[in-house]
């Protein structure tokens, strides 16, 4: 009988042995992660004497392990994406300022080595407008054709290109090391909903990681949608600069003929004391000319009333292509908003507001009318014309449950209560590049409906 109640006390014994060794590794490797040591490693023995408490804490590092690095990569991308939100503005800048900054600045982001941006010209073909890092003594080649080399072929596949084998003497990298050639290659259409304008090419020796490429993709087309409206400014410039050429030549015109008027009243003098026939046709000869000052005069005031309207047409509408472009700016940055709060930044709540009511304010005067928000201009649209109605209502039909999960979000003051928006969250993230493209697809029909004006009133003629 004794005999048997020791064995049974000797196994309890090594039971509560067994367990104040788990309880002990246990212990231990919540204290690593406590330090914030999640690389700390355990050897399968370990691992298996701490039993499943120590099997679940393992899997729960695992998972908080990835958690963290994919909210890493987000922050990164929304981070880029905010960053190049204040490059991409044209204020003040001329187009090789502004494609030289996004190029040099992209490749630092990226921590890549080298990289280039293409535009397409009026001759369809891709034309470099900036490099950074390439080797001096290279010859960069400044033009390339649809379909042509990889380049090429980007602008006609429209899709994006990432390479780990490099063609032999595609490109080279000079550092302080010597010489080489890149791991990695990646090619980006830069594209708006109708077209392709541009091609980035960026190359490293370190890989691009899928969440890379895809904030290059989404940077392409902000950086599209610039090029797109740098081309339009290009244009109204061109436009402006031809009229005013027309106003001098008339001006020149009419000194012209104010001096043939003063010689004319010169003849006329010397013409009284002749005969009455040279009277006669010195009378027909002035009533021409007065005919055709007549002319040059009216022609010279409808000049002017074209330029006026040329100014005011130029001034309205890109204002309103200024405000419909910010809007999409403004839906990127609320998204970046939300996360902060989310992530427990609580302070990013008012200024999460009031992105969230301009936002708001300036698609309600894109469709009724009014003073836009926050533009230094005293030109108040009337309500959208007919043109605009569709686009607009895409914007507003995204943006309501948008806006409304937003306001939500911007409600949350602590942990608590973020728990119960993570539904807002997940909707924000969801819809945030629907609701960014919808508003690329307005600026671009606000950009066409600028053009269509021009042409219909026949200033684009000047």
């Amino acid at each position: 009988m004794w005999g048997r109640n020791r064995k049974v006390l000797a196994e309890c014994q090594e039971k509560i042995d067994k367990l104040e060794r788990q309880s002990h590794i246990a212990a231990e490797f919540v204290e690593n992660l406590s330090k914030g040591n999640f690389q700390e490693t355990y050897s399968i023995d370990i691992a298996q004497e701490g039993g499943i408490l120590m099997t679940s804490l393992l899997k729960f590092r695992e998972k908080f392990d990835s958690l963290s690095k994919l909210e890493k990569q987000q922050n990164w991308v929304n981070n880029g994406l905010a960053k190049f939100v204040e490059i991409l503005r044209l204020e003040n800048k001329s187009e090789d300022e502004l494609y030289k900054q996004i190029t040099s600045s992209l490749v630092k982001y990226l921590e890549a080595n080298q990289g280039g941006l293409f535009v397409l010209n009026n001759a369809d073909e891709l034309e470099l407008k900036s490099c950074y890092a390439y080797n001096r003594q290279k010859s960069i080649q400044s033009t390339v054709k649809k379909g042509e080399g990889l380049l090429g072929q980007c602008v006609l596949e429209a899709e994006t290109t990432l390479l780990t084998q490099i063609p032999d003497k595609y490109t080279h990298i000079t550092s302080g090391l010597g010489e080489a050639t890149p791991n990695v290659l990646l090619i980006v259409p830069l594209k708006t909903d109708k077209e392709v304008v541009g091609v980035l090419e960026i190359a490293g020796f370190k890989k691009f990681e899928p969440y890379q490429v895809g904030f290059v993709e989404k940077l392409g087309e902000n950086i599209a949608a610039v090029i797109v409206q740098a081309n339009t400014s290009v244009q109204m410039r061109k436009l402006l600069h031809d009229a005013q050429q027309n106003q001098e030549l008339m001006r020149v015109q009419e000194e012209e003929m104010r001096q043939s008027m003063e010689e004319l009243s010169a003849t006329q003098e010397e013409l009284i004391r002749r005969e009455e026939d040279t009277k006669k046709q010195l009378v027909a000869l002035n009533q021409e000319y007065e005919r055709k000052l007549l002319e040059i005069l009216n022609r010279e005031a409808e000049l002017k009333e074209q330029k006026a309207l040329l100014v005011k047409a130029l001034s309205i509408d890109n204002i309103l292509i200024d405000v419909a472009g910010r809007n999409r700016m403004l839906s990127q940055k609320i998204c970046f908003l939300c996360e902060l709060v989310m992530s427990g930044k609580f302070d990013n709540r008012e200024p999460l507001r009031e992105t969230i009511l301009l936002h708001d304010r300036s698609l309600d005067v894109i469709r009724n009318g009014g003073i836009p928000p926050n533009i230094k201009s005293n030109h108040e649209f009337g309500k959208a014309d007919n043109f605009l109605i569709a686009n607009i209502e895409k914007v507003q039909e995204e943006w309501e449950p948008f806006k409304a999960a937003a306001l939500k979000i911007a409600e949350v003051i602590d942990v608590a209560i973020a728990k119960t928006c993570d539904r807002e969250l997940e909707y924000i993230e969801a819809h945030g590049l629907k609701l960014l493209a919808v508003n690329n697809e307005l600026v671009a029909k606000c950009i066409e409906f600028n053009e269509k004006k021009l042409l219909e009133s026949g200033l684009m003629k000047l």
